[in-house]
């Protein structure tokens, strides 16, 4: 028999349009997440590469699901993209989840980065790391392994 033990929750981009639509999602993701096989809410956060009209909806949904995962007492999985100061602001100013987590979709800004640490989450540094855009990579690395 394989176990599979995973993070669940609504990625940015998959997001409802409404408030109220969101309160039912998040209710059906604590149904879900009370399962012994669900081990972190996420992947979670904001999402500004395509559809920059939905960021309050988007900042709505990330709260309501770090506010579940402090009630189930579960880490979060973050996801940022072009939404750097906003993540920031986020965690910075708004409910820190009560287990941390993983800033996964992390992209190479050394404030964000930071601002993760400083909240005590850890880094995931992917694939882009290995873009020849990402020129401010080593140094990004070098620090967010302090």
């Amino acid at each position: 028999m394989t176990l599979f033990i995973q993070p669940f929750g609504i990625h940015p981009s998959e997001i409802a349009k409404e408030e109220k639509q969101i309160d039912e999602q998040v209710l059906e993701i604590e149904k879900i997440a009370k399962s012994n096989k669900v081990v972190a809410i996420g992947e979670i956060g904001l999402d500004y590469h395509w559809d920059k009209d939905t960021k309050d909806i988007q900042k709505y949904a990330f709260l309501e699901q770090m506010k579940l995962a402090n009630k189930l007492n579960l880490p979060i999985v973050i996801h940022s993209r072009d939404a750097i100061m906003d993540t920031i602001e986020i965690l910075k100013e708004e409910v820190l989840p009560s287990r941390k987590g993983i800033l996964h979709c992390c992209q190479l800004n050394k404030d964000l980065v930071k601002a993760g640490l400083d909240a005590g989450f850890y880094i995931s540094f992917a694939g882009p790391v290995t873009y020849k855009s990402s020129k401010n990579a080593p140094e990004i690395v070098r620090n967010g392994t302090r």
